[in-house]
């Protein structure tokens, strides 16, 4: 969970790079470290993303989905694969595949939030593309929940089990903040320009499945986005 952030700014060669290198390098680092130890630990739950999968658009996607080929696909690719070295020394290995967090404290709300505090909230692009969302308390809780379920290994989706549209989800944060929604949507071409490539993950539709981590006994504490909203919201006040 050290890599850099993968949206924090545009990806030049370089910062791909970075993105690339502070997340392999230092698995690697680690994984050389942990070999060497007598007494090794027993499991390493390791933080992946879902922008591995194919952008499927509105089709639900599980763990056995197809992998991407654009380059988030491929830089998650490769984190997994290096995580999975883990293995050969006899650790029990997770793979969380994290959909977009919600927390109070920074990341997707803090972005999206900013110009909606003001009564600016607009939805990107069509509006139309899928958001598999999840509270930072359930994400939290999972990362304990598999350290110590011994039966969990592979990968899981760390994603709530009821997405929403790009759409859906800037009405609510502008309803759980008390502001208007009425602007309309930022269109693409106006996103592309601004971001580059990196605007492939803002625009990407995602319909991501949750069952396997609820078929694993995990529970969630916050299924639908109008509570989880109101968590985070009230929590601030």
């Amino acid at each position: 969970m050290a890599g850099a952030g993968v949206a924090d700014k545009k990806w030049t060669v370089e910062r791909k790079k970075e993105l690339i290198e502070s997340r392999i390098k230092s698995t690697q680092l680690l994984f050389d470290a942990v070999k060497l130890l007598e007494n090794k630990p027993k499991a390493i739950i390791s933080a992946s993303a879902i922008g591995i999968y194919k952008n499927k658009e509105y089709d639900l996607v599980n763990e056995e989905s197809e992998v991407g080929n654009d380059f988030l696909a491929d830089l998650t690719n490769k984190w997994e694969m290096a995580v999975n070295q883990f293995e050969t020394i006899g650790i029990r290995v997770v793979k969380l595949r994290i959909g977009i967090v919600l927390s109070e404290k920074g990341g997707y709300l803090k972005k999206v939030a900013a110009p909606a505090k003001y009564g600016f909230a607009a939805a990107l692009g069509n509006g139309k593309m899928i958001t598999s969302w999840i509270h930072i308390a359930d994400l939290v809780n999972m990362f304990i929940y598999a350290s110590k379920n011994e039966n969990m290994k592979g990968v899981f989706n760390a994603v709530a089990p009821h997405p929403v549209t790009n759409l859906e989800i800037t009405k609510q944060i502008a309803h759980a903040l008390n502001r208007p929604y009425f602007l309309p949507n930022i269109p693409a071409f106006l996103l592309k320009l601004a971001f580059g490539e990196m605007a492939a993950v803002i625009l990407m539709s995602q319909n991501i499945s949750s069952s396997k981590i609820e078929k694993a006994g995990f529970k969630f504490e916050f299924e639908e986005l109008k509570e989880a909203l109101e968590n985070i919201y009230n929590t601030k006040k």
